[in-house]
């Protein structure tokens, strides 16, 4: 678990938005060990990646230091996989600010972004880490 001393300029960006909009939800792809996620304060946070790599443990702890972290939602899946088994939560939910951290290809990405604007709210905002366009690979 990465330490909880102080969050990163990502969080400090995605909480911005989250208060100024009063987001009633927060969706990240691409979750991994939740170094960014459980920092995160919002009514109702949705965590996505086939594969956490955080414990049990660690998710308790991560709630003495955010008390907003008792309501998450883990996703142990591909983004892909979520968003189709997924939809009808997604419908009536609506999505208001989504973290796309994937698999940090463009087509994954774009994908991912497609499908967070199927469900976006009014105002919604979608943020993406950093994804490699298939000519900047050479």
């Amino acid at each position: 678990m990465k330490s909880t001393s102080e969050p990163d300029d990502r969080v400090t960006v995605i909480q911005t938005l989250i208060d100024s909009r009063q987001a009633r939800n927060y969706l990240e792809i691409g979750v991994k060990a939740g170094s960014t996620f459980f920092w995160i304060r919002a009514r109702k946070k949705m965590a996505v990646d086939p594969q956490f790599i955080f414990s049990m443990i660690d998710r308790l702890k991560w709630l003495r230091w955010n008390p907003y972290n008792v309501f998450n939602e883990y996703y142990p899946v591909r983004s892909d996989s979520f968003f189709s088994e997924e939809s009808r939560l997604l419908e009536k939910r609506g999505l208001y600010v989504v973290f796309v951290d994937g698999l940090h290809t463009y087509e994954q990405s774009l994908r991912d972004i497609e499908n967070s604007v199927r469900f976006l709210r009014h105002a919604g905002v979608i943020l993406v880490d950093d994804c490699i366009r298939p000519n900047d690979l050479s």
